[in-house]
């Protein structure tokens, strides 16, 4: 009779052969690794998910909080990337420095004026108002409406500080906005060292994945929505709770302590 003790052994040996094509990293296990690079990195990029990907916690102020404590970094960008126009999220980081709100139908940089505010605020009900009626992609009417040239710049100005909008068609999905941030991103900051990290929990935010992994950066799945072996990212985090300490932990740590 085989011994019970190597039944069990074999067992899990056996389960742990069949998913281990399915497992990557924990990135919170890994946090040691992550925040060594973003503590040696001259420069900082984010580019996170909103909807299944940030924290929905308690407080009203709290996920601003959250953001907010990355954004006090001169060295950092954070980029919210969102499947909903952008006007729907950039009140929750208003007057934040360093924070790009990246929408469907749209890009809006935050600097902390007092001028964002009221002239953002009076388009985007406008804005919001105008896509009720206009569900298709964006036109050459729906252009005019925002007093925007089509074969021009294709941007809209906000207020007189020189923040803007610009106008992403639908058919532009978050990947090609990633992609033409980084190439950017990278070649001006050539010389310099660089932490990154795309956090995302859908198929759509592979897309950001394949360009942080191309540049050598970090990228983390949230969930479970993509299946562990068809997602190109490094890590996983298993929920929004994950993210906001992953977040919050390269946010609050100081190596001088």
């Amino acid at each position: 009779m085989a011994n019970p003790i190597f039944k069990i052994l074999f067992c899990i040996f056996a389960l742990l052969t069949v998913h281990q094509i399915n497992c990557i990293p924990s990135a919170l296990a890994n946090i040691n690794h992550i925040r060594n690079a973003y503590d040696e990195a001259h420069v900082r990029v984010f580019m996170l998910d909103y909807d299944g990907t940030l924290p929905r916690v308690r407080g009203t102020n709290d996920l601003r909080n959250l953001i907010g404590g990355l954004a006090v970094d001169s060295k950092n960008i954070i980029c919210i990337n969102s499947a909903r126009p952008v006007y729907n999220s950039i009140g929750e980081f208003q007057n934040l420095n360093n924070v790009i709100i990246v929408g469907e139908h749209g890009a809006h940089y935050v600097a902390a004026t007092e001028e964002v505010a009221p002239a953002a605020s009076g388009e985007g009900t406008m804005w919001y108002n105008s896509m009720l009626t206009i569900q298709s992609a964006i036109t050459d009417q729906y252009l005019n409406i925002l007093r925007v040239n089509p074969n021009g710049n294709n941007y809209y100005r906000a207020d007189r500080s020189g923040n803007f909008i610009n106008i992403i068609p639908r058919t532009q999905h978050k990947g090609n906005f990633v992609e033409n941030y980084m190439r950017t991103f990278m070649a001006s900051h050539s010389e310099a060292k660089v932490f990154g990290i795309s956090i995302g929990d859908e198929m759509a935010d592979e897309a950001m994945h394949l360009v942080m992994n191309k540049h050598g950066l970090f990228s983390a799945l949230v969930g479970n929505k993509v299946n562990m072996d068809e997602t190109v990212a490094d890590y996983h985090l298993e929920n929004e709770g994950q993210t906001g300490q992953l977040l919050q932990q390269l946010s609050r740590y100081n190596p001088n302590n």
